[in-house]
């Protein structure tokens, strides 16, 4: 439990060297407390729908998803959070189940399913408006993959190839144009969730090739270029959505079993700290789901598309506790910071050290952070202005 580590004290006086690192009004935030919202449609109903969002808004401003229906009627789509509007960007995108989505260098790449009129790696350029077919993933058609981006580059676990399921991973360098094999998964699988956070990629769940659901977690570190299990989910699931969200991962709905019956679908919201290796049950969906592209925007979850009650839907919720943040700041590469809040409604500060394992709420005014690397998390409405000092 985080804890409070300037509760009234004395504010810490800077050295003389100390300069301002970060002057800015962090603005409005998401009112706490606010859990599930159902928001507008999205521009398709599919299970087979991705989401990703640019938090610094140079590529693309709010949501952008893209899906394919039946293999034939795809759409793409934008998706402005405070307007509760979205805008149809294409009718003719060439995806067929799209599995991953992600913002690297200004682009929009779209990997993972059939092949389509082009390949199945696909970037989207958002200035002008046009899709371009990139190299093709090494088997080709490969359905029910789990994907995640993690320091510039798309990542692509397992899946089913030619009907049966594959252990086999891929990694793309999208300054070479060139999919690379990575480690095998230790047990094959397809219709798994991954997501990426602090430098690994933690790859949940899925359906192995004996047709049993899968409850385990394993953790890829790219460095390491190996898996690691890590805890096992409470029950086990496929066709779940899965995002990293204000420092966790949150994966939503899913499947236990492999039998076809809506009993078996689920509206459960699972949080997940690999530091701790905790799973916290937040509150359920309000609906039973599976599939569906999940992304972190702006202090909220954003779960777009999918399956509901057997029906492929065009329906988007989001999701936001009191207990979540509404951004970062930073990092600071400096031995210690001093930041100030001008606090105008009850927000709060908190220090992220710099291996992501090792936070402290600030419910004062000021916090010190005798740390080099230092993030900052800012939540509650009406944030004001931070000044960060170095």
């Amino acid at each position: 439990m985080p804890r409070p580590i300037w509760a009234g004290a004395a504010r810490p006086t800077p050295a003389a060297a100390f300069q301002t690192i970060f002057d800015g009004d962090v603005g409005n935030l998401p009112t706490p407390g606010q859990g599930w919202q159902q928001r507008a449609d999205s521009v398709i109903p599919t299970n087979y729908q991705v989401a990703t969002a640019d938090p610094t808004g140079a590529t693309i401003q709010g949501l952008f998803a893209v899906g394919s229906f039946g293999g034939a009627t795809t759409a793409a789509g934008l998706y402005d959070p405070a307007t509760d509007q979205w805008r149809r960007v294409s009718s003719s995108a060439p995806v067929d189940q799209p599995v991953g989505a992600a913002v690297i260098g200004g682009f929009v790449y779209i990997w993972g399913g059939r092949k389509a009129s082009i390949t199945n790696l696909t970037r989207y350029d958002p200035a002008a408006g046009t899709f371009t077919g990139l190299a093709q993933l090494p088997p080709g058609d490969i359905v029910g993959g789990a994907a995640a981006a993690l320091g510039g580059r798309l990542y692509h676990f397992g899946g089913n190839v030619g009907g049966n399921e594959t252990a086999s991973c891929y990694v793309y360098d999208p300054g070479l144009d060139q999919w690379f094999a990575i480690a095998d998964l230790p047990t094959a699988r397809r219709l798994a969730v991954a997501a990426a956070l602090d430098g690994k990629i933690y790859v949940i769940g899925g359906r192995n090739t004996a047709g049993n659901m899968l409850a385990d977690t394993l953790e890829y570190d790219p460095a390491a270029d190996q898996f690691t299990a890590r805890a096992d989910l409470p029950l086990p699931a496929r066709s779940a959505a899965a995002a990293a969200h204000l420092g966790l991962i949150r994966m939503v709905g899913g499947a236990t079993d492999d039998a076809g019956t809506l009993t078996n679908y689920t509206t459960r919201n699972l949080l997940y700290d690999p530091r701790s290796e905790q799973r916290i049950a937040d509150a359920d969906m309000p609906v039973t789901r599976t599939g569906g592209g999940a992304v972190s925007y702006q202090g909220f979850f954003y779960l777009v598309g999918g399956r509901i009650d057997g029906a492929d839907t065009a329906r988007v919720d989001r999701y936001l506790t009191a207990a979540h943040h509404y951004g970062e700041v930073g990092p600071f590469d400096r031995p210690s910071i001093v930041a100030v809040l001008e606090n105008r409604g009850g927000a709060r500060v908190e220090v992220d050290r710099g291996n992501g394992h090792d936070s402290q709420g600030i419910y004062a005014a000021d916090a010190q952070a005798a740390s080099a690397n230092v993030r900052l998390r800012i939540s509650g409405p009406n944030a004001g202005r931070l000044k960060v000092i170095g």
